[in-house]
């Protein structure tokens, strides 16, 4: 709660097996990634479940979550009014494997998904997730910038 930082102003791991659940990250602001939680890590897994991320903020990316090198599972989360200057303000991903289940996405701004930002990734598995922001319209578009979900580069949805 209130913390700054460059990467992860609130948790930043490298390199290991992540498990976050039933946890609050709130006001927390990254001078580069991850406002809340800042993750890399190649072959490696994050979990993170139950938990809600509100007003956090971040210069490059993931004002809520950035992961970079690894498989993401979200489960159950609520991001709320997270913000981002590059990319998404709610969860920025690149180069990983984002699994996004029975999440809830409000009012998160970036300039590359509000929501949700998928770079240099093979792929995307959302499902029962909900997005609702400041512009209404499209949620998936992987032929130009979308105004919830971004993904660049070759990939699929699920």
């Amino acid at each position: 709660r209130h913390n700054t930082g460059g990467n992860g102003a609130a948790l930043a791991a490298i390199g290991l097996c992540l498990a976050v659940v039933d946890s609050v990250f709130f006001s927390n602001k990254a001078s580069m990634q991850g406002g809340g939680i800042w993750y890399s890590g190649v072959g490696s897994a994050a979990n993170v479940s139950g938990s809600n991320f509100t007003m956090n903020g971040a210069e490059l990316g993931g004002g809520g979550i950035a992961a970079s090198d690894a498989v993401l599972h979200v489960s159950d989360v609520v991001f709320g009014g997270n913000t981002a200057l590059t990319n998404a303000g709610g969860i920025d991903c690149e180069r990983c494997r984002p699994h996004v289940t029975g999440c809830i996405f409000l009012d998160n701004r970036g300039s590359k998904g509000g929501g949700l930002a998928v770079r240099n990734s093979p792929e995307l598995h959302q499902k029962r997730t909900i997005m609702v922001g400041p512009t209404p319209g499209i949620v998936f578009d992987m032929s130009r910038d979308g105004k919830k979900v971004y993904q660049r580069g070759t990939g699929s949805l699920s």
